[in-house]
């Protein structure tokens, strides 16, 4: 079945989204993809969705994912709903070069699901949950590390691709302080790195 909310899905949808798609009944899924659009949370999207009391499970799992952040970045941006930002009720988040969250911070939102990293293209990673990894040709978790290394990723002008090369061949401490810098001098949301 196909079901589809108004406006842009969110962490605040997302409850009434599984009402919708699933009327209160289990629900299983031979692929599951999660994009909000490049509003910047699709882990979150995925973690309420893939929670057991969600009645939802996936064998596959699609994540639009931040190839920006080099492992292991663990960057997610933070939901804050709109009554508590400040903005009015009808705003939606822009869409933004954060449009998503790292590899590092899927890998490790999926992996606490039962999910194995299977592929990364530097915009989206595959996962597959651990009772059917075998049946995809996986004997284990894809390294993250290495996905990441033969992917391609691009830079933005808030973020040229020098900046994630450095962050890349920095000490993951020396990554996470000039990523925080770099970040926080455009990047008006709240966001966990």
């Amino acid at each position: 079945s196909f079901a589809m909310l108004d406006g842009v899905p969110s962490p605040s949808t997302v409850k009434r989204l599984v009402h919708l798609i699933t009327g209160g009944q289990e629900l299983n899924v031979d692929v599951l993809r999660v994009d909000d659009g490049g509003r910047g949370y699709a882990c979150g999207i995925a973690r309420l969705l893939l929670l057991p009391e969600s009645g939802i499970t996936a064998r596959l799992v699609l994540l639009l994912v931040n190839g920006m952040f080099p492992p292991p970045l663990r960057f997610e941006p933070i939901w804050v709903p709109r009554e508590d930002s400040g903005e009015s009720a009808d705003v939606e988040a822009p869409k933004s070069v954060m449009y998503s969250c790292s590899l590092s911070a899927g890998v490790d939102v999926l992996g606490r699901l039962g999910y194995q990293l299977v592929r990364f293209s530097g915009a989206y990673a595959l996962f597959a949950h651990e009772a059917v990894a075998s049946a995809v040709g996986q004997a284990g978790a894809a390294d993250e590390v290495d996905c990441y290394r033969y992917s391609r990723i691009y830079g933005f002008s808030e973020i040229p691709i020098e900046f994630v090369q450095e962050w890349a061949a920095s000490d993951p401490f020396v990554a996470q302080a000039r990523a925080w810098m770099n970040i926080t001098t455009f990047y008006g949301r709240p966001f966990s790195l």
